[in-house]
């Protein structure tokens, strides 16, 4: 039984998978917990579209005075975009 045999594997190869490619499908990112995130407001002529660094989401500010709530994890980022300043409550 050994020489010129073919031998049957022990773990026989598992049939491709029938679920489809996630690999575009979209992720939802949720903030992480802690502080809230940061706002800020919009001082410019138009409107203002600014993607975060660290989350990724897109921030559209759409005009002057807009006021949008910001992740914390892109709050940094943003300080150094023009037109932008944060909201100080109070």
């Amino acid at each position: 039984m050994c020489c010129g045999q073919t031998k049957t594997p022990l773990h026989p190869s598992r049939p491709p998978s029938r679920h489809p490619d996630h690999a575009g499908a979209r992720r939802i990112v949720r903030p992480p917990a802690g502080p809230p995130p940061e706002r800020f407001e919009y001082t410019g002529p138009t409107r203002l579209i600014v993607r975060g660094p660290g989350s990724g989401r897109t921030y559209l500010f759409d005009g002057p005075g807009a006021r949008v709530a910001v992740d914390p994890r892109d709050a940094a980022a943003l300080f150094g975009v023009p037109g932008l300043r944060p909201v100080t409550e109070g």
